[in-house]
């Protein structure tokens, strides 16, 4: 963990998390890693995420998007959508929790690309689960 302390933000499944950190549990290497990154989001599979932000523990569910078929490129997707719901001046636990849409959405259809959906769809499949769109995000 040290030597990323220049990231803003870290996403990780469980293994990776407790491997990086050397610790046996994500409530450990999240406490580890929020010592070093502003934002650590470490991915639960089907249990959605859990995060560290500010200091701020955030577990974000599962959005329940159906079984999950092919979980290639999921933490890519999960970073972009973050950065955009960021760009579009969320809070922390909002853009956490598009993430985490985005990524179970990327996986509930076969390949890494097929279930990138564009911006229109995450929004309307975000509200549709009760997420606030962020601010400067799109109205339809």
């Amino acid at each position: 963990p040290e030597t990323i302390r220049r990231a803003s933000a870290v996403f990780l499944d469980r293994a990776d998390a407790c491997m990086l950190t050397r610790t046996e549990t994500v409530d450990d290497a999240l406490a580890r890693m929020g010592e070093c990154v502003e934002t650590v989001v470490v991915a639960l599979g089907a249990n959605g995420t859990a995060a560290m932000t500010g200091g701020e523990r955030i577990d974000t569910p599962s959005f329940d998007t159906g079984p999950a078929v092919d979980t290639t490129g999921d933490r890519d997707l999960q970073c972009a959508a973050y950065i955009w719901a960021d760009l579009c001046g969320a809070e922390p636990r909002a853009c956490i929790a598009w993430a985490q849409l985005y990524a179970e959405l990327a996986m509930s259809v076969p390949t890494a690309t097929g279930g990138a959906v564009d911006q229109a769809t995450l929004l309307d499949a975000g509200v549709r689960r009760g997420l606030e769109p962020p601010p400067q995000a799109p109205r339809r």
